[in-house]
């Protein structure tokens, strides 16, 4: 007797069946959205029976998993491994790395990343074929198989650590002490920040990003849509119970400040369920770079902004980097994905129709301090309209000692901060009352080499790291360090002659004198290990 062994189903039932799967995917995600870890240790429980003490494993977790497996199924492995390698290895002889200046100041190209490991599937037993697949725990029990072990491809993590150093810099790697961990979706992109600084009274200030894709558009994403949570800077920077798109604080521990530890003043949503612990500052896209009035304790966040050129009657305006201002407590609440600049409205918007709606409110929103567009800015035009923007917080400069290259006293209480994309660092006054005062903004260097992060050094200038003229292939990174001008010849180890930029109103001239890495870092390690 015949007998079938399968048969083709009717497009009808085939339709039913992925109209299903997707409902039931969908709730599954928004319950894990909802109750994050919670919802993921009972789906656990539910689909495969397992919910351990940590689902972590450890290097003995694995080799024992790894020796449970047949031999034959190890083989498969290595066999498809061996396979994937070669052809990559012949696809990368195929393509080659480059880099074109598209339009002054913007270069496009491409790289080779080095990928650290790579799985593959095999399907159908014996290596039939090779194929990459993804594959969830709930489609993986609606195809009838009886056990998963998967990691989530779409799930990152970032994490705050500390590790000890030694007398002679070195650092102790066994010592590793996690001081926090910030779950991120990573495989679409982008905006993860990660920058940390010490508040006056000794907690910690970490910067993260809204972790949100603007590769669809140059506004402000809120796409609401199934499988377009990627898009949704509302989930994440406007949602308050998630540590992206914010500054958190803790204490050097990594606990949250409560009002328990002795002289700490508790962070200012402690108590309230509807927020993380660690928030101190939401609203933020991308504050790359944060700086710590160290006087004042104000906090200033170099915000990068969106990439609109123009503004769209169903979008809402076009895009800035900007300049926040958080006040000693936090508790601000600065816009983003709804507002931006001195709180200019986005307009609600269907993804669907591309109807732009009602303007989103603004009301309790914290306005930038400092915002400018492509091109020129009408009120802050000496920020120059060349290249494209990318703000990022430096120093406040309190140096008191007596160091060889300090800055003259009337830059005491200066902010300076840095542009990236343009290539230059501006100063800022602080006033009285800490915040900064906008009507001084003024230039202090530029002809840099993209500056990315700055410090200041125990002799009084001002350390830069400077990223490279490019965004691949650089050879011309550098540290380098403000000093007064009349010291810049000695400031250059080679004894060369730096670059002199001419200061505005704020004091006298300084110039940029490259130098060596091993100051700043030094510098850096003191500071964050």
């Amino acid at each position: 007797m015949p007998h079938t062994l399968k048969t083709r189903r009717g497009n009808d039932r085939a339709r039913d069946d992925i109209a299903q799967v997707r409902h039931r995917a969908e709730k599954i995600i928004d319950d894990v959205r909802d109750r994050g870890d919670v919802a993921i240790r009972d789906y656990s429980t539910q689909f495969d029976d397992w919910s351990p003490e940590r689902f972590r494993l450890s290097t003995a977790d694995i080799d024992r998993i790894v020796s449970e497996v047949a031999r034959q199924v190890l083989d498969d492995i290595r066999f498809v491994q061996e396979q994937v390698r070669t052809f990559a290895l012949h696809q990368l002889d195929s393509l080659r790395e480059f880099e074109v200046e598209t339009l002054p100041g913007v270069r496009l190209g491409q790289k080779h990343i080095p990928v650290q490991a790579a799985g593959a599937y095999v399907p159908g037993g014996r290596y039939p074929l090779t194929a990459s697949a993804h594959m969830t725990i709930v489609t993986a029990k609606a195809a009838g198989v009886p056990r998963v072990a998967a990691n989530n491809p779409d799930q990152g993590l970032f994490r705050l650590a500390t590790f000890r150093l030694t007398d002679d810099n070195t650092l102790l790697l066994d010592s590793e002490k996690t001081i926090i961990e910030v779950p991120n979706e990573w495989f679409t992109c982008c905006h993860y920040s990660g920058d940390i600084e010490f508040l006056p009274d000794g907690t910690l200030l970490l910067s993260t990003g809204d972790d949100t894709s603007p590769r669809l558009e140059g506004w402000n994403p809120r796409d609401k849509r199934p499988g377009m949570h990627a898009y949704d800077a509302d989930r994440t920077a406007n949602n308050p119970a998630d540590r992206r798109g914010k500054l958190l604080r803790m204490m050097p521990d990594g606990s949250v400040p409560d009002g328990s530890q002795r002289g700490i003043a508790p962070n200012p949503h402690v108590g309230d369920e509807r927020y993380d612990p660690y928030v101190y500052a939401m609203g933020f896209r991308n504050p790359y770079r944060i700086a710590v009035d160290p006087a004042t304790g104000y906090t200033f966040v170099g915000n990068v902004g969106p990439d609109a050129a123009a503004a769209d009657p169903n979008r809402g305006p076009r895009g800035y980097d900007e300049i926040e201002t958080v006040p000693p407590g936090g508790g601000t609440h600065h816009g983003w994905p709804r507002c931006i600049a001195d709180n200019k409205s986005y307009r609600d918007y269907d993804y669907a129709t591309g109807q732009g709606g009602i303007l989103l409110s603004c009301e309790g929103m914290a306005p930038a301090t400092v915002y400018y567009p492509y091109g020129a800015s009408q009120r802050w035009p000496e920020l120059g309209d060349v290249g494209g923007r990318t703000a990022m917080a430096g120093v406040v400069y309190r140096y008191r000692g007596d160091g060889k290259y300090r800055l003259p006293g009337s830059y005491r209480g200066t902010f300076f901060f840095l542009e990236w994309s343009r290539d230059l660092t501006a100063t800022l006054p602080v006033t009285g009352t800490g915040r900064l005062d906008t009507t001084s903004l003024a230039l202090a260097t530029t002809e840099m080499f993209h500056p990315i992060d700055a410090d200041i050094g125990p002799d009084g200038a001002i350390y830069l790291a400077e990223y490279g003229r490019g965004f691949y292939f650089n050879s011309d990174s550098r540290i380098s360090r403000i000093v007064p001008a009349a010291k810049a010849t000695s400031a250059t180890p080679s004894g060369g002659t730096s670059e002199p930029s001419l200061l505005g109103t704020v004091g006298a001239p300084l110039a940029l004198g490259v130098f060596g890495v091993l100051l700043l870092t030094r510098r850096r390690l003191a500071r964050t290990v």
